[in-house]
């Protein structure tokens, strides 16, 4: 398995992530989607901590949660800590039936993220996404609340999916430059969406939104990057797939070319 560094951060994840959307027996949607037990989900993580995978990630509307609680017992039942298994969720989507059981408000980001916690079974979440856009929260407030959870050692690093066109791309990157939270310097922007695999709790996902170019040796790089950075959809309509930020000397994934990944 390869790694690379996960957006400006100097976290190393595998470059294939464990996506546990199949995890779980909600209602509704999820009852066509997800179905995995406790023991099929334990199963399937323990495939991939095997074949290197060090990250895997759900969201706290998967299965109105119960993603989240099943990922939780497959970490216990191995005796997966966070030097073997980080952790990916995300915030947005509605998990519950009050006003502000949805959204990127503060209230519903600090609430959600506490309920996380107590399903995943740790006093922190190795990476927040946020799940997509809300027109209706000030970004500002957003960030604010990302910062704070930083700030309080309950989340790790963040980074956001599902930013569909440029001008929510750029509205990102410019909040996002102005904020500077006490972990490490919050991811800029969704790059990849990368579900690889159809199959009912076989996909990988790929929240660290990782290049999906490949070199003659079989690694991935987009040297093409940094020169889109400011037109992502550019970059996509052209085939590309992924996007760098501001290079630096000691970003660099195995090639040891300089690279960067954002989050899903």
């Amino acid at each position: 398995m390869d790694y690379c560094t996960l957006g400006r951060s100097g976290l190393r994840v595998s470059r294939l992530n464990l996506g546990a959307m199949t995890f779980g027996a909600g209602t509704g949607i999820w009852q066509s989607i997800a179905g995995l037990d406790r023991e099929q989900a334990t199963r399937l993580v323990a495939l991939a901590v095997e074949r290197g995978v060090n990250l895997i990630d759900t969201a706290d509307a998967y299965s109105q949660g119960q993603s989240e609680q099943r990922v939780g017992e497959a970490l216990t039942a191995l005796g997966l800590d966070e030097s073997r298994m980080l952790v990916a969720t995300k915030v947005r989507l509605r998990t519950g039936p009050g006003p502000n059981d949805v959204g990127l408000g503060r209230s519903h980001i600090l609430r959600a993220v506490e309920t996380s916690l107590k399903r995943i079974g740790r006093d922190h979440v190795d990476l927040l996404q946020l799940h997509d856009r809300d027109a209706l929260v000030p970004l500002a407030e957003t960030l604010r609340a990302l910062d704070d959870l930083v700030r309080q050692g309950k989340v790790r690093h963040v980074g956001a999916c599902n930013l569909r066109d440029r001008e929510g791309g750029a509205r990102a990157r410019d909040g996002l430059d102005d904020l500077e939270p006490a972990g490490g310097r919050l991811l800029e922007r969704q790059v990849l969406r990368g579900l690889h695999g159809k199959q009912r709790g076989g996909g990988t996902a790929n929240p660290a939104g990782l290049p999906a170019h490949r070199s003659r040796q079989g690694r991935s790089h987009c040297p093409r990057a940094a020169r889109h950075r400011a037109d992502l959809g550019r970059h996509a309509r052209a085939g590309g797939a992924c996007l760098a930020a501001r290079p630096r000397g000691d970003e660099h994934c195995d090639r040891g070319r300089p690279q960067r990944a954002a989050a899903q």
